[in-house]
């Protein structure tokens, strides 16, 4: 239990710190208004994290980790691994517009980051890239994909959705349901899969 209420204590620190510094900035966030959001005393903040860096490398690692959980999970569905892909990407554009704070944060924010956290997102990235190109190269053995080189084209699908939350606008003119399906069928063109009207059915 006692675990378990740090795990959200310190998750609660994260969001709210989240949000401050989407609306400040990392320089213009300290760690008196943190503490004042969340009406604690900074002695409190201090139990969690060594200061305000340290926050900011969970922000980042929440991040990273999310997209690689959306990708295995999306490996694990059953089906062709051309749906596998769609989903993947569908649902990580999804995710990026509802958390599109955050995302923010990640490319406003890393020359911030401590070198530390530097070198976690690094090795993040390379575990997210390394799962990507397997679940490209599966698409190419089992004859869905067509694609010179894997490596490149799990960069290019990274690539693809991370400036989504930079312009999107819920108030804007497309829904979010159509910039997932649109961008979910551009993956498949990156690699030379089937038409998108055959995900439906597979």
């Amino acid at each position: 239990m006692k675990e378990e209420l740090n795990r959200y204590k310190r998750a609660r620190i994260v969001e709210e710190a989240s949000r401050l510094f989407y609306e400040r900035g990392f320089t213009g966030t300290t760690l008196d208004a943190i503490a004042e959001r969340l009406e604690v005393t900074k002695p409190f903040i201090y139990q969690f994290f060594d200061g305000k860096h340290a926050i900011l490398a969970a922000v980042v690692d929440r991040e990273i980790t999310r997209v690689i959980d959306l990708l295995d999970a999306a490996q694990v569905r059953a089906g062709s691994v051309t749906g596998q892909l769609y989903y993947f990407v569908d649902t990580w554009v999804r995710e990026n517009i509802e958390f599109r704070m955050i995302a923010v944060i990640f490319w406003q924010e890393h020359h911030h980051f401590s070198p530390e956290t530097q070198r976690d997102t690094s090795r993040l990235q390379k575990v997210l890239n390394r799962r990507l190109t397997a679940l490209i190269e599966r698409g190419i053995a089992s004859g869905e994909f067509d694609v010179d080189n894997p490596r490149l084209a799990a960069y290019a699908l990274t690539g693809l959705a991370q400036w989504i939350p930079r312009w999107y606008r819920p108030e804007g003119e497309f829904a979010a349901d159509e910039v997932a399906d649109y961008f979910a069928r551009q993956a498949l063109r990156i690699v030379g899969a089937p038409p998108p009207a055959a995900v439906a059915a597979s």
